[in-house]
């Protein structure tokens, strides 16, 4: 595959000023640049171009999804980007990004099945329960209501 195009993209990394309007150009498994104006590097014919406009920050629900239905990558690879990816980029894989005992409790809990439908992220209603570091931000559970299912 050629290099991987994202234009019209708003950069939030948390180290440096965000960015409106950016192109950022992939190739292989790195970044190979990242411009605000016209000086980004052209596509050619084997390049991917994912034009981002209109996805707004904060609708992080619907980047998944593009991904998932505009460019054909599995769900669960996009929440695997999402989640334990993430956490590798943050420098911060053994506190976050997976459920696995010994690392912080950042969850949600969904009504629904976002690897069959990743669109399910996108409703506010069906997050059942949103923690962080282990506190309930919210919670539509009723403590002792949950029926387990045995597998």
């Amino acid at each position: 595959m050629g290099r991987i195009f994202f234009r019209r993209a708003n950069l939030i990394d948390g180290r440096n000023a965000p960015k409106k309007n950016a192109t950022v150009v992939v190739e292989d498994d790195r970044i190979a640049a990242v411009a605000t104006n016209g000086d980004a590097p052209k596509p050619s014919g084997n390049d991917v171009v994912y034009d981002l406009a209109g996805l707004l920050h904060g609708d992080y629900a619907k980047e998944l999804e593009a991904y998932v239905k505009g460019a054909g990558i599995p769900a669960l690879d996009v929440i695997g980007w999402a989640t334990r990816n993430g956490a590798e980029m943050l420098g911060m894989k053994d506190d976050l990004g997976t459920i696995e005992a010994g690392k912080l409790a950042d969850l949600l809990v969904i009504n629904g099945d976002p690897v069959r439908d990743i669109t399910v992220l996108q409703d506010r209603a069906n997050l059942d329960v949103i923690m962080r570091g282990g506190k309930f931000i919210e919670c539509q559970l009723v403590p002792g209501k949950a029926v387990a299912k045995s597998a």
